[in-house]
Parts: C-alpha cells; sequence; structure tokens
C-alpha cells in the first residue's frame, strides 16, 4: 500500500503551501536568500570561513608527515616500528592499545582518528628511524597540535602568544627539512587560524571531525548500487525514505492537480509509527517518542 503512494509520486510536490515563499518552493527561496547573502559586502567567504582543522592537521601534515616517514623504512624499519607502535604504553592517553601493524602497512588509508593517536606517539617511535630534520619537524608539530585541539582558552592574549610562535616554529622546521613541503596549500592555510580562533573561539569548536561519522549513513544508501553513478543511487535512496517519513508522520502533500488542494496518507500507513522494528529502519527512533498512556504515538 506505501508503495502505491509513492510509486509515480514527484518528490517535489512534497512541498506543501506552508513551504512556500513568493511563489516559489521553499529551497529556490533559501537558495536566492544565500546567493543575497554572499553578495553582501560584509560577508566575504574566504575570511569569514574558519580553517577546518580535521583536514589541515590530521589528514594535511600529520598524514604527510607519517607517509613520508613510513616510507623511508626499509622491511627491518617498517618491522622496527610496528613493534614500537604495538609495545607502547598508551593507557595515560585514554586510548586503546595501538596496532602498530595497521598503522604502518595501512599508512596510505589511515583515518582521522588513526592520525589523531600517531601524533601524539610519534615522537617516541620515530627518535632514529627518520633524519634528524624531519624529526624537528615533527617535534614542533606535536608541540603545536596540542595547542590547536584546545577545548578552553582561559587567557586569549596568552595563548594567541604560544600559538603564533608554535606555527612559526613549525613551518621553520618544516622549511630547514624541506621546502617542497611549501607546495601544499595547507601549510598556508594554517597561518589563518589565528584569526579564526580570535573570531570564533576553540578551534576545535568549528571542527568538522564529529560529523564524518555520517559518512557511514550515506554509505548504508550505496549497498545496492551498480556504483556508475552512486550519488544519484545515494541521493534517490535517502530522497525515498524522506519521502516514506513524511507519510507515515502524517505530512501532507501538495496535489493541486486532482482539486483537493492537500492530502495525506491514511490511518493505515501512519499506524507504521507503532511498528518499533519500522520506526528503528527509518531512523525515526529520536522523533517517534511512545505514549503509554493512550498507546499512541506522538511526534
Amino acid at each position: 500500500m506505501l508503495q502505491d503512494v509513492l510509486n509515480g509520486l514527484d518528490l517535489s510536490a512534497l512541498f506543501n503551501p506552508i513551504l512556500y515563499m513568493n511563489g516559489k518552493p521553499l529551497i529556490a527561496a533559501i537558495g536566492n536568500i544565500i546567493t543575497k547573502l554572499t553578495a553582501c559586502l560584509e560577508l566575504n567567504p574566504h575570511a569569514d570561513t574558519p580553517v577546518e582543522i580535521l583536514h589541515v592537521i590530521l589528514l594535511g601534515f600529520v598524514k604527510y608527515f607519517w607517509r613520508d616517514a613510513v616510507s623511508r623504512q626499509g622491511a627491518e624499519g617498517r618491522k622496527i616500528l610496528k613493534a614500537r607502535l604495538s609495545s607502547l604504553p598508551v593507557h595515560e592517553l585514554n586510548i586503546s592499545p595501538i596496532d602498530g601493524h595497521t598503522l604502518v602497512q595501512y599508512a596510505k588509508s589511515l583515518t582521522g582518528r588513526d592520525f589523531r593517536i600517531i601524533v601524539q606517539v610519534a615522537p617516541a617511535v620515530l627518535y632514529d628511524l627518520i633524519p634528524a630534520e624531519s624529526y624537528e619537524a615533527w617535534l614542533a608539530l606535536c608541540r603545536l597540535c596540542p595547542l590547536i585541539f584546545q577545548p578552553e582558552i582561559s587567557d586569549r592574549h596568552l595563548y594567541l602568544d604560544k600559538l603564533e610562535r608554535s606555527i612559526e616554529d613549525f613551518l621553520l622546521a618544516t622549511a630547514i627539512w624541506n621546502p617542497q613541503w611549501f607546495n601544499k596549500p595547507k601549510f598556508h592555510i594554517i597561518l589563518h587560524i589565528l584569526q579564526h580562533v580570535r573570531r570564533f573561539g576553540p578551534a576545535i569548536l568549528f571542527a568538522t571531525e564529529g560529523f564524518e561519522s555520517y559518512n557511514f549513513i550515506i554509505r548504508l544508501r550505496s549497498i545496492l548500487s551498480n556504483r556508475h553513478a552512486p550519488s544519484v543511487d545515494i541521493a534517490n535512496a535517502m530522497s525515498f525514505m524522506h519521502a516514506v517519513r513524511h507519510l507515515v508522520s502524517g505530512g501532507y502533500i501538495h496535489d493541486p492537480d486532482h482539486g483537493i488542494g492537500s492530502r495525506q496518507a491514511g490511518y493505515e500507513i501512519q499506524a507504521l509509527l507503532h511498528d518499533p522494528i519500522f520506526v528503528k529502519f527509518m531512523g525515526m527512533t529520536q522523533i517517534v517518542n511512545p505514549s503509554y498512556d493512550t498507546g499512541t504515538d506522538v511526534l
């Protein structure tokens, strides 16, 4: 029955009159508003977009340096590096025991979580496996990261002074090691973090690392895809789920062609909200609250 309702349904029809602005669908209206905002003299997308520390620091400098360090190792060096990582006591860091084999063998396929661990232990495992100039750059990076990932700033002026000196030390150590690193734009982008911390607060507050976990949800929508156009498949799957959630939760469909203005799904379809398995499958557990007094579900 639910499939019959959705078959042939233009998803744009889900926008009811309440979601119209100036005769245009809400999405189009919002697009016009955003376009006008970006045209304002007060909005500078370059200055007003803060440095994203996940991709600049962890997936930037730490990734670059770690791949370089691992690539320098022969069979014996890799064996030593794996042993040092696996045997390193990390209980004081509040992390699980390190899997040295994974961090070395799959150095080109690591995530931000892995690089967060690496930057905390690198000086203890790389001290005699890389050139002295490279090790000094690692030390400068490891001194810089705790300042950047600081969740709270008690004295802004003192903090910014320390951060500026640490950035300068890091860039200087990198230049002494190999100036070719500066071909990568992230070594320039990091200079803007001072301005953004001064304006927005600690850099960790505008980090996107916490939102990366939603990539798992996106990938789930691509399981049955033929991979020829995965973005389209994911968008269609999510649009379909959004339409289903809209209907079962009692949402209205703007339908002027049938002369009824708007309509909604029947009781049988809305009754699916009483099925806990369906609610969990549709990801609605956080918005559907069972009412044990009335036996009904309340959104």
